[in-house]
């Protein structure tokens, strides 16, 4: 009876105790919609994404790129995330104000398409929207092809989309491996 105490003793202090750690760092690019959709939401968006992006899954040394899309897509944060720069980041969001223009994610999404990343490094996409029309433009557009592997979050009146930007090669490549089996 003192053993079975001591191992589930053992079991929950290292349960208590246990890091939520990773060995490879992110390299996150982050789009935010800052056109007028995102108006009555972006103090939620902000919320959410500096307590649930930045807070609870940046660690040290990841990489965090904030990209604003109004009509033209600009960086409004760029670097390498330490306690500093998780602060720096949550300033450029609260920052943000939403503008009447009409959003091209083109270009930012070209960008996290297309950018070099670190190959110790794991890439992650995050889009978040005020509106699905807001998208429309991308949704049939040149940059409709990074969509492909996304899984869409609905919020109350906005949407986070993740995107896995670099897994079109591993998609046919387990494709492929999976029909030579059969």
């Amino acid at each position: 009876m003192k053993k079975l105490f001591f191992c589930a003793l053992c079991l929950c202090t290292t349960i208590l105790y246990a890091d939520d750690y990773r060995s490879a760092a992110l390299d996150l690019c982050l789009i935010i919609d800052g056109s007028s959709a995102v108006s009555n939401t972006k103090d939620e968006i902000v919320t959410w994404l500096s307590q649930t992006v930045i807070d609870g899954i940046l660690q040290n040394n990841d990489k965090l790129t904030v990209w604003l899309v109004q009509k033209d897509a600009q960086i409004i944060f760029s670097d390498i995330i330490d306690a500093n720069g998780k602060n720096r980041a949550k300033t450029a969001l609260k920052a943000v104000t939403p503008s009447q223009t009409i959003t091209n994610f083109d270009p930012a999404l070209e960008a996290a398409v297309k950018r070099e990343i670190d190959p110790n490094h794991i890439p992650y996409t995050l889009l978040v929207s005020g509106s699905i029309s807001a998208l429309s433009a991308t949704l049939s557009g040149k940059q409709a092809g990074a969509l492909r592997f996304s899984k869409t979050e609905d919020h109350r009146g906005w949407q986070s989309i993740v995107i896995a930007t670099d897994i079109t090669n591993r998609v046919q490549q387990a494709a492929a491996s999976y029909m030579a089996g059969r």
